[in-house]
């Protein structure tokens, strides 16, 4: 007596958007702190620049991220890793908190 289901062949891909969720948390998260503490919804803001990027991607790719990270070496993908966050440590961030000092509320 067989008790395992007969495959169907039916490609059962990922429908959800973790990934938005996960940004519109964040964006909500540093609008809440933003009215309760500046300095500490900045320190938030730039963290999310830097982090949520890379987390995502490893976390929690979509699939065309999915597809380039089996494709291409794992030293280029982690080459490009490091530098987005060169890039968003050194360009990013400040130019996000010099916009955030311009809308004081």
């Amino acid at each position: 007596m067989n008790l395992e289901p007969k495959n169907l062949n039916i490609p059962l891909e990922r429908k959800e958007r973790w990934g938005f969720a996960l940004v519109s948390a964040c964006v909500l998260a540093a609008v809440l702190a933003w009215l309760l503490n500046a300095s500490f919804a900045r320190a938030f803001v730039a963290s999310c620049i830097v982090a949520l990027p890379a987390l995502w991607l490893f976390f929690l790719p979509p699939p065309a991220a999915r597809a380039l990270m089996s494709r291409v070496p794992r030293f280029f993908v982690y080459l490009l890793l490091f530098g987005y966050l060169a890039l968003a440590k050194t360009v990013l961030v400040p130019i996000v908190l010099g916009l955030l000092e311009h809308v004081r509320i």
